[in-house]
């Protein structure tokens, strides 16, 4: 992929394929009166106009995955368009080109609504309403959680700090847009799907049921995939209305969204607004936690909008012991795309609320950053530590990862080298964070596997064929994690065979048990698990075959360097591994055995996992135009076991690149009609290898309890890096009293803040 050999839906060729281009509401609320398509259908090249007022009793509806009951969404809206960019039409031509130019002649009459794109305005009983007939306000849910006596606690305090957080919405901006081709065959009665996506069994599974399908008669394939983060764990509207105009035509269709539609009609994420309290001693001890908060849902449920803030409220407490909580989330639909999975989806926002507020409790308290965090972590001598909120740590040190990354950065060298520069009129800063990484999505019937139909098993099938070549086939679907290799290296280990003897393949619902896929730091933790537990039966098939051959038990038989001879005998006959495949699959010794030589296992971890860590990032701010420059970031991270550590390290370095988004750059912004004024990537930011500085980082490994002793990384340096840069913001600009509580920190925010006149 790197040298431009990758195989993206859209590179692949699809014979006789035609395109689809959408016509999208330009507003965020509105009444469609009338959608005239007559001029489009006269077009040159265009083969079919659908409209969602033509076609809305024939449109198959979404579900969600994580709730009993949703708001009516179909694939084009036939009635009331609630976000810009909301498919109402769809043109199939037979060129890209044709396609755009007929549904820039599809003509649609709205009667504009009044929009609620603020959460805590939309809970309002005056709001204007987005589902009438899905209940009688905006909002969706709340959940309550008062867990020990937090009355007592705030009553107890010394100083109460007190704060308003903002996390802002942010898209997944995957350097792939989504695309996708279907091939219906006719004869066959099956469809073919070549979809950008994480989890193409999965995807089966609800399309089966959206479409009407048998799902045998289903095979999705995911091809290299150019990044997720999770924002294609989704069906969305416009993929599932070319699977079904594909139905219709009977012919094979192809999209590939452009950048301004991924922008404004793929998920968005993030998007919490806390009003939170931290209690606490005068020894720096943490006594309580209270916030009141509103997930923004958007307009419709995606499968996993529902749980996004759940996460945000049992991982709020993070490291910390803190023994007493109250909080509560209200959830609301707005004007706005839907808020989904991203990246330490909810664990980055609790992350970013309570390392704000341990910042300026440490500041009220004149205590250090580190030292009011130190007095406050989990030690090892309370493992296994169980949270207000029912998850247990099992494992870890997480003093130990602070104590480094305050050695790492030099703290207080630090401070010296901050009050010279202070004189010399340069303000730099320091700011510290910890983070918890709950992950490898969920065991079967575990608190944290809410999905329906998202399983949180995982698979893997081993085949050796008759030269001793190995295939794993996984249910992992990775777009960018270097799964293949740490899989492989895996069942190299376990067979003792060459590691370039091994080829990995997944992403084919054809090919691949069923699998669930890559999101949520799962795949060396549960996908890891798999390869090995079907690398353990085909070495055991192996020892017998060995055996049969050796004419001993197989409890004697020592596997070891790629190959087998009787334990006690080790200058005796030695067979190699290409022999006993051989003979699993021609039986020359006679019939011993059964032939072959595969074994496929499904892996349900035992309980979730957790990774951990910590990080420190050294900033300048320029008080003449609020810029802000990293000079230094370091990360501290314990991921267990680690298999590969170019794989993790590089892991780490992108979500700090992501961090480094959320804290600085990166936001979707709407006006108060709705309209996305960040829908390209001349507005909406993106940090640079110019914006990313050097990334110091260090390991310090605790087993996990599992076979591999391995914990997730793919998420970690997504949750404490905006904290840690905000905080250091916050250090440096301690001198003008400022209090930033808020990301991006733009720097017309900063310049603001310290020039308040």
């Amino acid at each position: 992929m790197l040298i431009g050999r990758g195989r993206f839906v859209d590179d692949l060729p699809a014979s006789g394929a035609v395109h689809v281009a959408f016509v999208r509401s330009p507003f965020a609320h509105a009444d469609i009166s009338r959608v005239d398509a007559a001029a489009a259908r006269l077009e040159s090249g265009v083969v079919a106009v659908f409209t969602g007022l033509e076609s809305k009793d024939d449109l198959p509806s979404l579900p969600t995955a994580a709730a009993d009951h949703w708001p009516l969404r179909l694939p084009l809206t036939p009635h009331r368009v609630r976000y810009v960019g909301e498919p109402v039409a769809m043109v199939v031509a037979g060129t890209k080109q044709a396609a755009l130019s007929a549904a820039e002649a599809v003509r649609v009459d709205y009667e504009p609504l009044d929009a609620v794109v603020d959460p805590w305005a939309a809970l309002e009983d005056s709001a204007p309403l987005l589902h009438p007939d899905f209940g009688p306000t905006n909002k969706f849910g709340e959940i309550h959680k008062v867990i020990g006596d937090p009355d007592r606690a705030f009553a107890a305090a010394d100083r109460v700090v007190r704060s308003t957080v903002v996390v802002q919405r942010v898209a997944a901006s995957p350097i792939e847009p989504r695309a996708i081709i279907v091939e219906p065959d006719l004869h066959g009665g099956t469809l073919t799907i070549w979809l950008s996506c994480q989890a193409p069994h999965t995807l089966r599974t609800w399309l089966s049921q959206i479409l009407g399908m048998n799902e045998a008669r289903l095979r999705i394939v995911a091809p290299d995939v150019g990044g997720g983060f999770g924002s294609k764990l989704n069906l969305y509207c416009d993929e599932v209305a070319v699977m079904w105009a594909a139905r219709k035509l009977g012919r094979t269709l192809r999209w590939t969204e452009t950048r301004t539609e991924n922008l404004t009609a793929g998920v968005h994420a993030r998007d919490q607004i806390h009003h939170a309290e931290l209690a606490v001693g005068s020894d720096g001890r943490i006594l309580g936690l209270r916030s009141h908060f509103v997930g923004d849902l958007g307009a419709y449920l995606h499968f996993f909008t529902p749980v996004v803030a759940d996460l945000t409220i049992d991982t709020l407490t993070g490291n910390y012991d803190i023994p007493a909580v109250d909080i509560h989330l209200e959830k609301v639909f707005t004007n706005t795309m839907s808020i989904e999975a991203l990246r330490g989806s909810g664990r980055a926002e609790a992350t970013f609320v309570l390392e704000r507020l341990i910042d300026e409790a440490a500041k009220v308290l004149d205590i250090d950053p580190p030292e009011m965090r130190r007095r406050n972590l989990v030690t090892p001598e309370q493992m296994p530590y169980k949270t207000p909120f029912g998850m247990v740590y099992r494992s870890g040190d997480y003093p130990a990862l602070l104590a480094r990354v305050v050695e790492m950065a030099d703290y207080g060298g630090f401070r010296e080298r901050q009050d010279a520069r202070r004189r010399e009129g340069r303000y730099i800063g320091i700011g510290f964070a910890t983070y918890n990484l709950l992950c490898g999505f969920s065991p079967s019937g575990h608190d944290w596997n809410p999905m329906k139909q998202f399983p949180g098993h995982e698979t893997a099938l081993i085949r050796v064929d008759p030269h001793g070549s190995v295939r794993l086939i996984s249910g992992l679907s990775p777009h960018g994690q270097g799964s293949d290799t740490t899989l492989a290296q895996v069942v190299a280990d376990r067979l003792q065979v060459p590691y370039d003897d091994i080829a990995v393949e997944h992403g084919d619902t054809a090919l691949v048990p069923y699998g669930g896929g890559t999101h949520g730091s799962r795949g060396a933790v549960v996908g890891g698990h798999a390869a090995l537990l079907a690398a353990d039966r085909v070495a055991e098939k192996a020892n017998s075959v060995a055996a049969a051959m050796l004419e001993a038990s197989a409890e004697d038989i020592v596997h070891e360097d790629g190959g087998f001879f009787v334990r006690g005998d080790p200058g005796g006959a030695r067979l190699s591994w290409q022999a006993v495949a051989f003979e699993a699959h021609f039986l020359k010794g006679g019939p011993r055995f059964e032939p072959g030589l595969e074994a496929t296992a499904f892996y349900d971890p035992p309980d979730v996992s957790f990774a951990f860590g910590a990080n420190a990032a050294v900033v300048e701010v320029d008080i003449d135009t609020g810029k802000v420059t990293i000079l230094d970031f370091y990360s501290v991270d314990d991921a267990g076991v680690v298999l590969n550590p170019a794989i993790v390290r590089g892991q780490i370095h992108g979500g700090i690149a992501q961090g480094i988004g959320q804290a600085l750059h990166e936001e979707i912004v709407h006006d108060e009609a709705g309209q996305i004024t960040t829908a390209n990537f001349a507005t909406y930011r993106l940090p640079t290898a110019l914006e990313v500085p050097e990334i110091h980082t260090d390991m310090i490994s605790t087993p996990s309890e599992t076979p591999l002793g391995v914990r997730g990384v793919g998420e970690s340096g997504t949750l404490a890096s905006p904290a840690a840069i905000v905080n250091a913001v916050n250090d440096a600009l301690r001198p003008f009293g400022v209090v930033l509580n808020r990301t991006p920190l733009r720097p017309s925010d900063i310049w603001e803040a310290i020039h308040p006149e």
